[in-house]
């Protein structure tokens, strides 16, 4: 049974958990924090008021955070070991507010960070960066993975991250897959991955491999590519994957393809992208594509309308090329 008398979390009385603006300065400290908000509460104007479901739902994963568990103690999350770099990250995915709480039992610790997002495109970008362990078979909320001591998991705007300091400890394990499944089943909210991904061919692609850059901190991140800064991500969205070729070569090549919102933006960017690399590699263009010879592999970038694509990695650029003819630009 759980027991509500023993939360002992801060409420802050703001129009959000956290402000945005103040939300950076927050995540860079040790933390415990859940606001509530007046407007989370279900509106109420007289016996027949309808009931706002996603400010019911943000109270719902509100319970589930600040309830503890019978036997268990809230404890100060000062000394819980947060993913580096996170408060950088989730800034560039558009994080609008935040919850935590760590609950103990004896040398066990089990802590669970809740954070929303504007849309499922920011969420599921987060998710990508911040996950942990592989996919699962049987996936939680939109997609989940998991490691021994840990779950991440995305739901429609949310992203969760639990885990527990506890090996081989199969009770604070249990305790945290209870509370991944009551955040779960409290959603009804549910999104399939942005749209950007359905132009990646789905052949030969790694599974768990997709990532999704929103800015420069992810992009660098998640490319092993020079001048990323030149590619201007914040004023679009990059879908990531990598794939594995077998035949006719045996390669494992990242694919990238980013969409601005403008195409003047897109064909600045890559004449800007392409312009740098031009002056350190070889390469062969044909004005909307160029393709660099790179010190240990081949580089290819192509431009069209709004979205630029890469594809990077291969030993022979034969690959490259046939791996570029199966996105749909």
């Amino acid at each position: 049974m759980l027991d509500n008398s023993q939360s002992r979390l801060n409420t802050l009385n703001y129009a959000a958990w956290i402000p945005s603006s103040r939300l950076q300065v927050l995540l860079s400290k040790p933390f415990i924090i859940l606001a509530v908000l007046a407007s989370l509460c279900l509106p109420l104007a007289g016996a027949y008021a309808e009931v706002d479901p996603v400010a019911q739902e943000k109270q719902a994963v509100i319970q589930i955070v600040q309830t503890v568990p019978d036997g268990w103690n809230m404890v100060d999350s000062g000394n819980s070991n947060q993913p580096k770099g996170q408060s950088q990250l989730l800034s560039e995915y558009h994080v609008t507010g935040a919850a935590t709480s760590t609950f103990q039992r004896g040398q066990r610790r089990v802590t669970v960070q809740v954070f929303h997002f504007p849309d499922s495109a920011c969420s599921y970008g987060a998710y990508t960066s911040l996950r942990k362990g592989s996919s699962t078979v049987v996936p939680r909320g939109d997609g989940s993975s998991e490691e021994d001591n840990s779950i991440t998991f995305w739901q429609g705007s949310y992203l969760f991250l639990l885990n527990t300091t506890a090996e081989d400890d199969e009770e604070a394990k249990e305790l945290m897959r209870s509370i991944a499944d009551q955040l779960a089943h409290a959603l009804t909210e549910h999104s399939s991955m942005p749209l950007v991904f359905r132009r990646l061919p789905s052949v030969d692609k790694v599974k768990g491999s997709e990532r999704l850059a929103m800015g420069p901190v992810s992009g660098k991140a998640f490319l092993p590519l020079p001048y990323v800064s030149f590619l201007q991500i914040e004023k679009g969205q990059a879908a990531i994957a990598d794939y594995q070729f077998v035949s006719p070569n045996k390669e494992r090549l990242k694919l990238v393809l980013i969409e601005y919102a403008d195409p003047k933006v897109a064909l600045q960017s890559y004449q800007d992208y392409v312009g740098n690399l031009m002056g350190a590699h070889s390469c062969q263009s044909t004005g909307s594509t160029a393709m660099f010879k790179m010190p240990e592999s081949y580089l290819y970038c192509q431009i069209a309308g709004n979205r630029m694509l890469l594809v990077s990695g291969a030993h022979k650029s034969a690959s490259a090329l046939v791996l570029s003819k199966q996105v749909h630009l």
